[in-house]
């Protein structure tokens, strides 16, 4: 999420704040083997099926703004702050 987020900083999130649009937040996705994969994006709005995200440094080939399925990520917190690595 450069250069909202570099390398190495830490997300400070409050789990008890809602999902808000054009907020930063961390969504959360747990396999069937208990691993929690977690990604850090922009929340641009919710729908019933769906977070849509906007990425800052989207990879070659893909587009800025995209969505996650929330049956699969089903947790999303708030960020509230960072302590950045510098």
């Amino acid at each position: 999420m450069c250069p909202e987020f570099e390398p190495g900083d830490i997300a400070l999130v409050n789990p008890h704040v809602p999902p808000l649009p054009d907020v930063t937040c961390v969504f959360y996705a747990e396999k069937n083997d208990g691993e929690v994969r977690a990604t850090v994006k922009r929340l641009v709005r919710i729908t019933q099926d769906a977070w849509h995200l906007r990425q800052w440094n989207p990879p070659d080939g893909d587009k800025p703004e995209f969505k996650l399925a929330r049956g699969e990520w089903t947790t999303c917190h708030c960020t509230v702050g960072k302590y950045s690595r510098r």
